[in-house]
């Protein structure tokens, strides 16, 4: 049984023990905080877009 793929046996490197929920919930976390990273990046922008915009109106 020595030519057995060694992955299958070994937990996985970034959360050893959890097995696939683990890595599973990982992924979830990862993809979740990226998107929170974007939404506050757009919402800051909207926010510079409306104060320009204001300062644009109070300009005329």
């Amino acid at each position: 049984m020595s030519d057995e793929n060694p992955e299958f046996k070994e937990p996985h490197k970034a959360n050893p023990g959890k097995g696939f929920a683990g890595r599973a919930q990982s992924h979830e976390d990862d993809y979740v905080r990226r998107h929170e990273q974007e939404l506050k990046k757009l919402r800051d922008r909207n926010e510079q877009l409306e104060k320009d915009l204001a300062e644009a109106k109070a300009k005329k």
